[in-house]
């Protein structure tokens, strides 16, 4: 079976054409139960992998700036938290090196744009197949912001000074532009939020988990582009934005909040930005960014942020 694996990429390869994006793009490669080795499955779903590689290597190649975040899962199974830990966390992190191996080895991906977590069996689907997988997101290191710019409304460019808006393009978080946003109503989780990236150092890293979080958005008015944000994200951060700013088009959307919050206890001002695409279930490649504007009595200065992901890419609508 590995044989087969590896030569059905020949096929794939000749075969997958790429139209090059700027934005983050997610998808999924799946591997059987309890395996880590992408060569023990069906010929069918070998084919399937190798068109999503395929593709997420041709993007890594053909954009040099960008990285990828390998997230892996297990299935969730009922049993102690000491099982849960060594087994399902070390296999769904295999399944992340599996696949970060494979773009190493075979498309000369350099290791220092890869970025590896392992999520162990938390549940992300009804389905089991949905949970023996990898997650990839290419992460663009910073979006163009002159086309940017152009895309958004008066009033997100009145919110965002140049100074913060060039240092949130540099986190590289996913703009959506446009003057035709989706119904975003509702509830949903991000369970655990990943840092992906930072512009300052301090005591938290990439690939650290800052615990579960929780939005919601209400009273969207699609006449003025708002929208209503109430959010907490773990014990670091929390706050509101009466007068948040949405754009987008089709399922798209992004959100911009000027919030006046908490973190780690003290009172700062942040340009919030949420990113997304909406689904009747929840939120596809969930991100947040938010950069400092006023500083609280804490090591965070103006122009200083993060970027935040769901760790495997979608947040579920919850009743609230």
């Amino acid at each position: 079976m590995k044989k087969l694996f590896f030569v059905l990429i020949a096929v794939v390869s000749t075969s997958v054409v790429y139209a090059q994006s700027s934005q983050v793009e997610s998808a999924h490669v799946l591997f059987s139960g309890n395996s880590a080795n992408l060569g023990a499955v069906s010929p069918e779903l070998a084919l399937q992998n190798q068109r999503v590689l395929v593709e997420i290597a041709q993007v890594l190649l053909e954009n040099p700036g960008y990285r990828i975040l390998i997230d892996g899962h297990a299935n969730p199974v009922l049993r102690t938290t000491r099982e849960e830990r060594n087994i399902l966390s070390s296999l769904s992190l295999q399944r992340a090196t599996a696949v970060a191996n494979y773009l190493v080895e075979f498309f000369g991906i350099g290791r220092q744009r890869l970025i590896l977590t392992g999520n162990g069996g938390r549940l992300a689907g009804n389905n089991a197949t949905q949970n023996r997988r990898v997650s990839l997101f290419i992460i663009a290191d910073s979006v163009t912001l002159d086309i940017t710019r152009r895309d958004l409304t008066e009033d997100i460019n009145n919110l965002i000074p140049d100074d913060i808006f060039e240092a949130i393009g540099e986190l590289g978080i996913e703009i959506h532009g446009g003057r035709n946003p989706p119904n975003i109503e509702g509830t949903f989780i991000f369970s655990p939020a990943i840092l992906v990236k930072s512009n300052f150092s301090d005591f938290a890293h990439p690939e650290d988990q800052f615990g579960d979080g929780r939005i919601t958005f209400s009273k969207q008015d699609d006449d003025d582009l708002t929208v209503f944000s109430e959010y907490i994200q773990g014990d670091i951060q929390d706050g509101s934005g009466s007068g948040s700013f949405i754009t987008g088009s089709g399922n798209k959307f992004s959100v911009f909040v000027e919030n006046s919050g908490t973190i780690e206890g003290y009172p700062q001002e942040t340009v919030d930005i949420f990113s997304g695409e909406i689904t009747p279930f929840g939120i596809n490649n969930f991100q947040w960014a938010t950069m400092v504007t006023v500083e609280a009595p804490v090591s965070i200065k103006r122009g200083q942020g993060r970027l935040f992901y769901d760790s495997d890419g979608f947040s579920e609508k919850v009743e609230r």
